[in-house]
């Protein structure tokens, strides 16, 4: 489920983004989400684009380099991928110095820690001067950083906005843009305001109550420290300081060009590994060959089993799950999740066993089945306290209260959260209703999900429209 949030306020330069992928399966998954920008600038060099990254990486994370090279030269090419690795400064984008106009993205560095630059060749379609500037919420393309839990969402922000009359910037971020020329510094703001600047030793330099567009100068120093008001927009020192994050490489695992499942598992048969997709294909050959040449026939570890069971369980093979789940050696608390959730599908009873956190939300909808009201609120409410971002579950903790109030913080936290805008609608409320109804009018797609939420709140569940797999 990705929904992407757009706010600009009025008096403001800029305008925010938020992209939000929510889980509404009862499986973990990865996390990794890049958002591309296509730019233009009139060369591809340091004069032209802003990439102040220290250390670069390219696919797969083979190596890490320095970026920037004698003289202060980057160190790209043409067709080449520079990934950022865990960059220290929240901006990148391009000058236009015919236009003198700065064109900048502004992430989030806690929730979106991923930068990459790609120039295609002269002789792309593209054409000179085009380029790609990507966000995302993991260092590379190939690694899928950590797993969310079922229920959790993941989120990459970034302001966008221009910034002219500094000349080229030096630093930027969703507040202010620092540009540097001869002896002289020039800040220009997104939002207006009272804005202070003051050198590493508390000197002031300048002062001035800044409008949108206007543009501050002030002497150049070593350090610049900008407040608005009491609040630091600014502390950095020049030229730029980048943290040798090269020791950080061993933190990127792209496991050799694979995809990882549902757990952190990979495949020890045949030549490489198999990728998500071709886990099915994988399974049968392994089971045709237990049957057809058992002297040869190797068993994955369990937890590769559960990894594989996972995933073709997401592709709906719950027969081929369940083959693999037989071949398990020690009883899992994710084996009994996985069972659990397959004899709900096959409708027959349904018991848990030993799943953890993952199944409470499962086993919250079984009492509720039970017309065990209290009962579904305390799986929920352990659920909620161990694992504080997981949506659905919280918003069906509000449902079940009649919390009229934690819904309408829910919708401040998730605007197109369509659960906690029905919820609110049952309690009433006829603005909900209206935006429940204009949301599932230009998606209808979401009608689905909609449905299937309005059915847990019932005990009632069942798996969402699968994909088919690649290969079978």
């Amino acid at each position: 489920m990705l929904s992407a949030e757009v706010t600009l306020k009025p008096g403001e330069r800029r305008f925010h983004v938020r992209y939000r992928v929510d889980n509404p399966t009862p499986l973990r998954r990865s996390n990794q989400l890049w958002v591309n920008h296509i730019l233009y600038t009139h060369e591809y060099d340091a004069k032209h684009i802003l990439y102040p990254v220290g250390y670069i990486s390219q696919h797969w994370a083979p190596v890490v380099s320095p970026f920037w090279g004698e003289g202060q030269t980057p160190n790209w090419y043409v067709n080449t991928s520079h990934f950022a690795l865990y960059p220290d400064h929240p901006f990148c984008g391009v000058w236009l110095p015919k236009d003198d106009v700065n064109v900048f993205y502004n992430q989030n560095l806690q929730n979106t820690p991923g930068m990459k630059l790609y120039t295609p060749p002269s002789h792309d379609s593209f054409g000179q001067g085009f380029m790609e500037l990507w966000l995302g919420t993991s260092p590379v393309f190939e690694d899928n950083g950590w797993f969310l839990d079922p229920y959790e969402p993941i989120v990459l922000e970034s302001h966008y906005w221009l910034a002219d009359g500094i000349g080229r910037a030096a630093w930027s971020n969703a507040d202010l843009a620092l540009g540097m020329a001869e002896n002289k510094a020039r800040f220009t703001v997104a939002v207006a305001g009272p804005i202070t600047v003051s050198d590493g030793s508390g000197r002031i330099l300048g002062s001035k109550h800044l409008a949108v567009g206007e543009v501050l100068e002030t002497p150049k120093a070593d350090r610049l420290v900008v407040k608005r008001g009491e609040r630091i927009l600014m502390d950095e020192f020049f030229p730029l300081r980048h943290t040798d994050t090269r020791p950080r490489l061993a933190e990127i695992k792209p496991r050799g060009g694979s995809e990882k499942y549902e757990l952190d598992e990979l495949s020890p048969i045949g030549k490489g590994h198999p990728s998500a997709h071709s886990v099915i294909p994988t399974a049968k050959g392994m089971l045709e060959k237990k049957v057809k040449k058992p002297e040869s026939f190797k068993k994955p570890s369990d937890r590769t089993l559960l990894s594989w069971e996972n995933t073709v369980y997401r592709f709906g093979r719950l027969d081929l799950s369940q083959q693999l789940l037989d071949l398990m050696d020690e009883p899992s608390p994710e084996a009994d999740h996985l069972k659990g959730l397959m004899a709900w599908e096959k409708k027959e009873k349904v018991d848990f066993g030993r799943a953890g956190l993952d199944a409470h939300y499962h086993r919250s909808l079984l009492a509720l089945a039970q017309g065990d009201l209290a009962q579904a609120k305390t799986w929920l409410l352990a659920l909620v306290q161990e694992r504080p971002r997981v949506w659905r579950p919280r918003v069906m903790l509000a449902h079940l209260g009649k919390d009229r109030a934690r819904l309408k913080e829910l919708l401040d936290e998730n605007p197109a959260g369509f659960e906690a805008l029905w919820a609110l609608a049952q309690l009433g409320d006829d603005q909900a209703k209206s935006d429940l109804d204009r949301f599932t009018a230009q998606a209808p797609s979401l009608q689905e999900h909609l449905e299937a939420f309005v059915a847990e709140t019932q005990g009632q569940w069942k798996h969402l429209s699968r994909f088919q797999p690649l290969l079978d």
